[in-house]
């Protein structure tokens, strides 16, 4: 419209010649910036898509000349191999050399999968299990004592997700209560934080909900006011997880040295709930599981070298003694 005389290039010359070019320009930049760097750590995760195809990620994560924090996917491919220890291995040996990368690996992360831990221990580089997923596995476990109630807001939330004439009941019912208008969160065991943030926003519209409920006379069963209490006094419990699952989650700053700190954080926060005699049944037992989970997962947290050298060597921490 601007210059009519510029002429579109056909769908053949974009697909086969301007991206290509694009991503070989692209790839050359990102090879230079990886090359560059004195030492890289990678991060690298298996998943299924909805199509039942199976792929693979590795990344890798380094400080530029800068001071900048810096990171570069080496490849997401579809990976239709057996997703065994052998074959992972290899996938990530050849991405290294690709990636000119082999003798510059300090650790690589991965989540607590046997296979891919196992792939790593066979090319002999160091291995951290991924922090926020051992956290996600501590709280998903501790859930299990509000699991009656988690499981009556699952159903109260897919009831509003289904029917579409209860969800503009329950909009009209936030906007006459002048409050405002948000959906409903529904919790998936993969995602972190799900559950809380589904808990935090129910009991946030918890008037909304009860009242557009009753309008609607269905026959999904409404929390008590004691399971209420119970889900107001667990967001408070799983606050910290949350708070830490973002802290550590950033991309452009240096995670593992805050590890020691937060792990303190978390079972100090834990050990005042335990001894809070007010809190229901339910909430007071998940606190207690909580705690005793930090202490099965993180009890050796300080022994290991690399996470006590980077928190050591962080400016923000060195002078202080851990308690």
């Amino acid at each position: 419209m601007l210059n009519p005389a510029y002429e579109i290039p056909c769908r053949q010359t974009v697909s086969k010649n301007l991206i290509p070019r694009l991503y070989n320009s692209t790839l050359e930049v990102l090879k230079k910036k990886v090359e560059n760097a004195n030492a890289v750590s990678l991060t690298t995760d298996g998943w299924t898509c909805i199509n039942n195809r199976s792929y693979i990620a590795v990344t890798a994560h380094f400080i530029n000349d800068e001071g900048k924090m810096c990171s570069v996917c080496l490849g997401c491919e579809h990976f239709d191999q057996r997703h065994s220890s052998d074959n992972i291995a290899a996938h990530l040996k050849k991405l290294a050399i690709e990636w000119k990368v082999s003798n510059k690996i300090v650790a690589i992360v991965t989540d607590n999968a046997a296979n891919i831990t196992a792939a790593v221990r066979q090319l002999h580089y160091r291995h951290l299990g991924c922090f926020a997923h051992l956290v996600n596995l501590i709280v998903q476990h501790s859930l299990e004592n509000i699991a009656v109630m988690v499981a009556k807001v699952k159903k109260i939330v897919e009831y509003f997700k289904r029917s579409s004439n209860a969800l503009a009941k329950l909009n009209s019912t936030l906007t006459r209560m002048g409050l405002l208008i948000l959906k409903l969160k529904q919790d998936c065991v993969t995602r972190w934080n799900s559950t809380f943030d589904m808990l935090k926003r129910i009991v946030f519209m918890k008037d909304a909900v009860i009242s557009t409920l009753a309008v609607l006379q269905t026959d999904i069963e409404v929390l008590t006011p004691v399971e209420w209490d119970v889900a107001d006094k667990a967001i408070d419990v799983l606050q910290i997880f949350n708070e830490v699952t973002i802290e550590v989650s950033s991309e452009k700053t240096v995670s593992i040295s805050k590890l020691i700190v937060l792990v303190s954080s978390m079972s100090l926060t834990m050990e005042t709930y335990v001894n809070n005699i007010h809190l229901p049944n339910e909430v007071h037992q998940m606190a207690i599981s909580l705690n005793n989970q930090l202490r099965k997962r993180f009890s050796d947290i300080e022994e290991n070298e690399l996470i006590a050298q980077a928190s050591i060597l962080d400016p923000r921490f060195k002078k202080y003694e851990h308690v």
